[in-house]
């Protein structure tokens, strides 16, 4: 439709049968008079900053979340700065309210009626008032006013510009070691520094603030470690520790809010609760990370932990969450409203697999590669006990397993009772992983870990176009499709965890395959610049909200 210069220009969005004369009434259906076809789950057909009203009746309803907030933004996209839209959508506790003694007009109101306008007539989504308040700020409008219609909340709103605020981020994260949860933070912090933003970290972990401090942030060391999840010794310490313990984080949030911080992070189970009442009197929002399933920890100390999560579960504006797995493990085990958990997968930079000249007594064999920390849960024992197996049916199969913890002595033990010093390394620490994983064919993840967060290794070998044999449990399913970019396994079965290593190395294509697919499902979700972005949009909102 030709549009006339100066004219006010208003849109009738999703018009339907409601044509109003001197607007542009817009709508997919054509079996009814419309001015412009468009399906307004894509971009409009309108310029950036050229409407001056939008009218949408009864059309949000028709949007799932996601794509409600989309149709918002093209909305505020293509209005004047200044500009007006009025909303119409269902009110459902009215709708209850109203026709609860009518279960049929109850369904229609909250199912849509499909008779007349096929699947344009189905409902999706419903709003509250905070719930539309905060996806509205987001975008970019201010409510002028919001009210009750019927069975429908009648709200107008006005487009507004905000310059994007950069934050003072607060982050508090006690660590035992640096394993994959710091490895992320630090790459998230230094994701945060570049996009403009101020970061403050407080620690227990010496190495892990030497690693902060060569990003030049401000750090702070914890001198203690609170602990209610492990055993009665670190219950009791933190108890008795507790006056102290108060004192020093007064002490930390007052430094904290003197230096303006906008959002607190955190991550570790017992200070982010014992923090986060605090942060209520300093009014400083919070947010946590929880990476793994919580129905474990909820059982130790008495239940202690699992009635202090629900007592507090209300304060943090959001729960940010790597998987499905564990936002199952929020709503059923700790009562978490569904509202404030967002499922954000951890995301890593692509590096290039350099090439070197070690393991040079390994060229020519077929090595299996596994990074992670060196402890029982996490299910070396199986992979150095289906050796001996594998060896029969691959002669030049090697292991190589990448990192350090706890067990390093009980599994370089193992090794030798099984007589494979020659045909397993264990390297230790490494802190440039890339030249490792160029030199494996196949990337293993046994972890039989009951708090397996994500593991974020799994993604960096897929960034290098390897196929994951893993264990199939917690988290595992959602990163690994099986026999998509790798086979699940129960690893306790010794001989299908062994004959599904067996199978990469002897067809190679399939290998290959797998490895493509790793690399492109990364490519799709897994990089860090996705992950910091869309944790950085969550704290702000949390500052909003």
């Amino acid at each position: 439709m030709r549009m006339v210069k100066n004219k006010s220009i208003k849109l009738n969005l999703g018009s339907g049968t409601d044509y109003i004369d001197g607007w542009v009434n817009v709508d997919i259906d054509t079996k009814n008079k419309v001015d412009v076809i468009a399906d307004l789950n894509k971009k409009f057909p309108f310029k950036d900053n050229t409407v001056d009203e939008i009218k949408a009746s009864d059309i949000l309803e028709h949007f799932t979340k996601e794509d409600g907030e989309k149709f918002l933004k093209e909305c505020h996209r293509v209005l004047k700065r200044g500009g007006i839209m009025i909303i119409r959508t269902h009110n459902i506790f009215q709708v209850f309210s109203q026709f609860k003694n009518d279960p049929l007009v109850l369904i229609h109101f909250l199912y849509g009626d499909t008779k007349q306008t096929d699947i344009f007539g189905t409902h999706k989504y419903a709003y509250t008032k905070d719930s539309f308040n905060l996806i509205s700020k987001k975008v970019g409008f201010e409510i002028i006013s919001f009210e009750d219609e019927e069975t429908n909340f009648k709200i107008i709103v006005e487009k507004i510009i905000k310059p994007e605020k950069k934050l003072n981020i607060g982050i508090i994260m006690q660590s035992p070691d640096i394993g994959g949860a710091e490895i992320y933070m630090l790459s998230l912090i230094d994701e945060f520094i570049k996009k403009g933003n101020k970061i403050l970290l407080a620690s227990n972990k010496e190495k892990f603030l030497i690693e902060a401090k060569k990003l030049n942030i401000k750090t702070y060391e914890i001198p203690f470690v609170m602990d209610i999840i492990g055993n009665y010794r670190g219950l009791i310490k933190t108890i008795l520790l507790l006056p102290f313990e108060t004192v020093y984080y007064v002490n930390l949030l007052y430094s904290f809010k003197t230096k303006k911080i906008d959002v607190i992070l955190m991550s570790n189970f017992t200070e982010k609760l014992f923090i986060s009442i605090l942060s209520v009197f300093f009014r400083i929002p919070v947010v946590w990370i929880e990476y793994g399933r919580l129905s474990t920890v909820f059982k130790r100390n008495f239940y202690i932990p699992k009635i202090s999560y629900r007592l507090l579960r209300g304060i943090p504006k959001q729960i940010i969450v790597p998987s499905k797995n564990t936002s199952l493990s929020l709503i059923t085990d700790a009562r978490v409203s569904l509202s404030k958990i967002i499922i954000v997968p951890p995301g890593i930079k692509e590096e290039k697999s350099s090439k070197n000249e070690f393991l040079n007594e390994w060229s020519g064999n077929f090595i299996i590669g596994s990074v992670s920390r060196l402890a029982r849960e996490k299910g070396q024992e199986y992979l150095i006990n289906s050796m001996p197996y594998i060896l029969k049916k691959v002669p030049s199969a090697r292991l190589l397993i990448i990192g350090d913890g706890p067990d390093k002595i009980y599994f370089e033990k193992l090794i030798t009772s099984l007589g494979l010093v020659k045909k397993i390394k264990i390297t230790g620490f490494v802190k440039d992983l890339s030249k490792y994983y160029s030199r494996m064919d196949v990337f293993v993840f046994p972890t039989v870990w009951d708090l397996e967060g994500f593991g974020l290794v799994l993604i960096e070998a897929m960034s290098h176009k390897l196929p994951v044999i893993a264990n199939n449990i917690g988290p595992v399913p959602e990163i690994i499709q099986d026999g998509k970019n790798g086979i699940l396994v129960d690893v306790k079965n010794k001989r299908d965890f062994s004959d599904a290593i067996v199978f990469l190395a002897k067809n190679p294509k399939k290998k290959q395959k797998m490895g493509e697919n790793g690399y492109n499902k990364f490519k799709d979700r897994y990089t860090l610049e996705k992950s910091s972005s869309t944790i950085l949009k969550v704290l702000y909102e949390a500052t909003i909200y």
